[in-house]
């Protein structure tokens, strides 16, 4: 007698559902995902009941690579030995066995980071999934910066093959994080060069140091101290490096590299210097650029160019600050420029 396979529909992407590339062979599917994964051995149903189904959609934003994958069930083996991946859920659940371990990860439990996992052998259900490259080194470098320079302890963030990561620390939902990055990255159309513009594979790499180190997320009355006896210098030059480029802001990361203290430290020697905060103060010194820029006879830019220029992600938000800080559109700033021009030739 014939088995009857089941079309089971296949969860929604964690993003790019519309650029999604499709297979129903698994061998389709693995040279789809050989890119994203690593070097693939096996990849193929684990269900004779269900037609296999699969999809992928990937984005690359200043060096961090990150896959979105759906698939009915799976058996799988990888081998990755000189990359490290961060592997969140959003539905279904995957046995992993690396070594002697087993480690068992899914959207009702946990995430997992692989660090060099020489290989891994694992049964999938029907599953969501968001794949993350990583860059090790430049993840210990956002930690030191986070931490500030009085605390640039190296974490052995990676020292293990395997870390399984709940998905719920001090009170933060990462998994609800993560969906609003990618809900993040289909808003502003998967567009690789925007979306670093406005740093965020920046943010990916904060979120990540908080969930392997939640003391970063915890109040530290240290941070205070630090900030009450911070060198003018070392904010001057933050500010100096902000003013200094234009086309993208700078990130919270930058400017702990650059001054030496946590964002926290560095909050409070803004709040103490300015009256508000670094993200503030560089979003209102991009408006006096603009508001300059409007107001000259020789910038033809759109009002959406200009945005783009100085690093907002979105022509309405940047419209919007600018209305807040100087009581008109930027529509209306250059409309009285040209009435004045006009008036007097």
């Amino acid at each position: 007698m014939q088995r009857s396979v089941s079309s089971t529909p296949l969860p929604p992407l964690a993003f790019g559902e519309n650029q999604a590339r499709h297979a129903t062979d698994p061998d389709q599917a693995a040279a789809l995902a050989a890119g994203a994964l690593g070097r693939i051995e096996i990849y193929e149903s684990a269900s004779r009941e269900t037609r296999f189904r699969h999809k992928m959609s990937t984005i690359r934003v200043n060096g961090l690579e990150l896959s979105a994958a759906a698939s009915t069930p799976m058996r799988l083996g990888i081998k990755t030995p000189d990359d490290t991946f961060l592997l969140v859920p959003f539905f279904g659940a995957t046995t992993l066995r690396i070594g002697p371990r087993q480690y068992q990860w899914g959207a009702a439990r946990r995430a997992l980071l692989l660090f060099n996992c020489d290989y891994r052998y694992g049964i999938t259900q029907t599953r969501s999934v968001l794949i993350a490259r990583i860059d090790s080194a430049r993840l210990r470098a956002t930690l030191s910066a986070m931490r500030g320079a009085a605390r640039a302890d190296d974490v052995e963030c990676c020292a293990e093959e395997a870390r399984l990561l709940d998905l719920e620390c001090r009170s933060i939902n990462f998994v609800a994080a993560f969906r609003h990055l990618c809900n993040y990255i289909d808003a502003l159309g998967a567009n690789p060069a925007l979306l670093e513009r406005i740093g965020v594979d920046d943010w990916f790499y904060r979120q990540l140091a908080c969930w392997l180190a939640p003391d970063l997320v915890a109040e530290d009355a240290g941070d205070h101290g630090r900030a009450a006896g911070f060198t003018p210098g070392a904010i001057d030059a933050v500010c100096e490096a902000m003013r200094n480029r234009l086309n993208r802001p700078l990130t919270k990361t930058e400017m702990e590299k650059i001054s030496g203290l946590s964002a926290r430290g560095l909050q409070y020697a803004f709040l103490r210097k300015f009256g508000c905060s670094p993200m503030a103060w560089q979003r209102r010194e991009r408006l006096n650029i603009a508001h300059e820029r409007l107001s000259r006879d020789r910038d033809a830019a759109s009002i959406t160019e200009l945005s783009f220029d100085l690093g907002f992600s979105s022509a309405s938000r940047f419209a919007a600050y600018y209305k807040s800080l100087f009581g008109e559109s930027p529509q209306e700033t250059r409309k009285r420029r040209r009435s004045n021009a006009t008036r007097h030739p």
